[in-house]
């Protein structure tokens, strides 16, 4: 599991390593102005719960710009 995990991330970030970068530079952001919780655990629990749950990739995309919105 752990290194099929580990593949997909290296195809989603080898066609745009910049991807890679900002993810880097960004964990450790706040989700918003006067959050105290981080961007990278929050994308890792909500991707948990997307596994968990067999949510479909575009409608985690649609909960996610939506989630963005507010």
């Amino acid at each position: 599991m752990i290194i099929l995990l580990l593949d997909e991330a290296q195809e989603e970030f080898v066609d745009d390593p910049s991807k890679f970068d900002k993810l880097i530079r960004d964990a450790d952001k706040p989700l918003f102005n006067g959050c105290l919780k981080q961007r990278l655990p929050t994308m890792v629990k909500f991707y948990n719960i997307k596994a968990e749950n067999g949510v479909s990739d575009k409608c985690f995309g649609q909960f996610l710009a939506a989630f963005k919105e507010i």
